[in-house]
């Protein structure tokens, strides 16, 4: 179980920094305002920085680490996909 942890963990981490530089991408060839895509970077980075962290948490022993990883993507995907990634894509799709 642990190993199949830990590859879930490297797989979500390797999506995760792949479809961000894409999204990232997208947003400056799309002439989005340079303040908006520094704030939405910030927030990608903020999220990859929590993930480590309850990860390093859950390697460091932690029972409830990977419920908290659970609560946390699923909290990320309501607001950030649902939200703030909808409404980005709106506005590119309205340029």
């Amino acid at each position: 179980m642990k190993h199949f942890l830990k590859q879930a963990f490297v797989d979500l981490r390797d999506y995760i920094r792949e479809h961000f530089s894409l999204e990232e991408k997208l947003m400056a060839e799309s002439g989005l305002d340079a303040g908006y895509i520094a704030r939405h970077r910030a927030a990608h980075e903020n999220f990859i920085k929590r993930v480590d962290e309850l990860w390093d948490i859950h390697c460091a022993g932690s029972d409830s680490a990977a419920e908290e990883l659970l609560g946390f993507l699923m909290a990320w995907l309501r607001e950030h996909i649902l939200h703030t990634d909808r409404n980005m894509a709106l506005d590119i799709h309205a340029r």
